[in-house]
Order: C-alpha cells, then structure tokens, then sequence
C-alpha cells in the first residue's frame, strides 16, 4: 500500500513539473523586428527611394532598406509619416500618393491604401478603429485639401472631410481632431482647424499666427509651434489659453515631450520648456550645432536626425539621455532624410 502511495505521489509530482515547465515555454517571437525601433527616411524627392531603417533596442544591431529587403520591392517615393496600429504599421507615401500597410514585426506587406480620394498625404491619426490621414490634393489649389477616413479593419477609405488649405500634422483629443493648416507658399495660412468626429464636420477655427508647423497634445491639451510662438489651446472650448514668445528672428520647430516637459529645436539646438513655467528659457537643454531635420522623445531618451550632407540628404542619428543631457550613441547612419521614428 505505502508503495503505490509513493508512486502515485511521485506521479502526480512529475505530472505537476511537466505542467510549469510548459507553462514556462518562451513565446515564439513575432518577427525580426519586435525589439527595436524604425527610422522613417524620406528619400529624395523624385526618385522613389524612401526606405525605412531597424534599430535594435541597445543598438547593437543596424539594418537598412528593411522593407525592400522583406519585400523584394521599393516602398516608394518621399516617406511621410509611420504609426502603429495592432499589429500593423501604416507608412504613408507623400510623393506616391498612398499608404503602405505592413506587419510591423516582419515588415511583410500587407496592402496598400490608394485612390483618387489621396493626392499628397502627409500626416496620419488613428482614432477610435478610424485612421485619420491629412491630404493636401494638388499643393496650390485651396479647393481639394480634406482629411481622408479610412477604416482600420478593412484598411479602406469610408469617408473624406473637407478642410482649410494644406493640412498637415493632427492631433485628437475628446472626440475632435484637431488639424494644423499650413497653407503653401507663399500664401502660408495660421489656423488650427477643429473637427467634430462624431459628426465629421469643421465646427471652429483658431488664429495661431503665421505657418504653424509643429502640433502634439498633452493632457487634454494641444500646443503648437507658430514661428517664434509655443500656443497653448483649451480643447474644453477651443480658445488660447496662453501664448509663449521667443526672440523675434527665432523660429522653433519639431516638438516633442516627455512628460511636462516640452522639447523644441531653435538655432540648431534643443531648448526644453515645462508646461508649468510662464516663459520660454533664454539658453538651450542640450547643444548640438547640428542640422536638425527631425527628433523624438521616448522613454527618457532624445533621438535627434541631422544630416550629413544636406545636398546628398544622407543623415545620421544622435541619441541623448535626457536627464543627464549627454551624448549616447553619435552619428548613426540611417539614410536618406531621416525625418522620424517610431518604437516597437
């Protein structure tokens, strides 16, 4: 009797292992490029060879042309904007005319969003299964700009809205899209367009100043870039609720956050500015002397695109520490006018 109680102890032991080591097994990865980042390059204007760069997450590990790689086919011309969605990246294509759907950990192709509601997409939004792409239709004509709806399950265009002239960056906040209009040269226009997205109708517009051109939105609030002018809007009614000013030649550009703290370049430098202070700072966070072309802040760390060669459009990538303000990785080779970057 004590021996079959012992083996079936023993049994029931080995039947309770097997079960956690199981339970234990690894997840099989999702693809090459789970742990890492993508730098988005433009290309030159023209000629169809944007392409898009992996970085492991310690950048040990480099890859470029990634999704001509897996494709065995270009990706296109002048590469706008890339952003996540489920398991998806959506690429959008400025100088082709589309956007590109792939796997955003194999970066296999997916699909392709086209037609004749999409001439020059810049800038893409998802909000609530909807992507939200801004379209400047033919660049000088005032009459064809919209905001392109697409519906995320299908990847298919289910509505336009008619916008302000040069739509370019979108921000959303409490079921309205808020949409920054450019105007083009050099009938530059200085408004933040705001749209219903229950409805999909414009219901207001608000006067920033002269050509914004860098828009984000940080708890319930959208702040924009407007030359030498950080505004702040209230999306509870749509007013400036404060209006911050550089010097008068300055002209900030690319803005970004972690957490209260904004980041904007001016001069070739980078100047940090906290949501609770009531002026801008006279001196820069971080010094650079460098080209700026794009920068991001995420997880701490500051990723700042420069070029190489200007002409060339050839770029490289620095990488800073944002609370110690120093150099961690320096000139990165990513590609053809490195503009932005998105973290898997």
């Amino acid at each position: 009797m004590k021996s079959i109680k012992l083996l079936s102890t023993l049994f029931l032991t080995i039947l309770l292992f097997s079960s956690c080591v199981e339970k234990e097994e690894i997840e099989e990865p999702l693809g090459d490029y789970e742990h890492g980042f993508f730098v988005l390059n433009e290309g030159n204007w023209g000629s169809g060879n944007a392409s898009i760069t992996y970085l492991s997450e310690d950048y040990s590990t480099l890859e470029t042309e990634v999704y001509k790689t897996v494709n065995i086919e270009s990706l296109g011309d002048v590469a706008q904007d890339v952003l996540f969605h489920n398991e998806k990246a959506y690429i959008v294509m400025n100088g082709s005319d589309k956007v590109v759907v792939v796997n955003r950990y194999t970066m296999e192709h997916l699909s392709v969003i086209e037609g004749s509601e999409i001439k020059n997409p810049s800038f893409m939004i998802m909000y609530n299964g909807k992507g939200y792409l801004s379209n400047w239709g033919i660049g000088s004509d005032a009459s064809d700009d919209t905001i392109v709806v697409i519906d995320l399950a299908s990847d298919t265009i289910v509505n336009t809205i008619p916008v302000g002239f040069v739509p370019n960056r979108l921000a959303v906040v409490n079921d309205k899209l808020y949409v920054e209009l450019q105007g083009w040269y050099p009938n530059n226009d200085s408004q933040v367009e705001v749209i219903d997205l229950i409805t999909n109708v414009s219901i207001k517009t608000i006067e920033v100043g002269n050509y914004p051109h860098s828009l984000m939105t940080y708890n319930d609030k959208v702040y924009v870039l407007s030359n030498n002018h950080i505004i702040e809007i209230n999306t509870s009614n749509d007013t400036i609720s404060r209006t911050l000013t550089g010097g008068d030649t300055d002209y900030f550009n690319y803005l970004t956050n972690n957490g209260d703290d904004l980041y904007y370049s001016l001069n070739n430098n980078i100047y940090k500015w906290n949501i609770g202070e009531i002026s801008l700072p006279n001196v820069e966070d971080i010094e650079l002397g460098i080209s700026i072309y794009g920068m991001k802040v995420y997880n701490g760390f500051l990723y700042v695109n420069h070029y190489a060669d200007w002409q060339t459009g050839e770029s490289l990538m620095n990488i800073y520490d944002t609370s110690t303000k120093n150099l961690i990785k320096e000139g990165i080779s990513t590609g053809i006018y490195s503009k932005t970057v998105a973290f898997n």
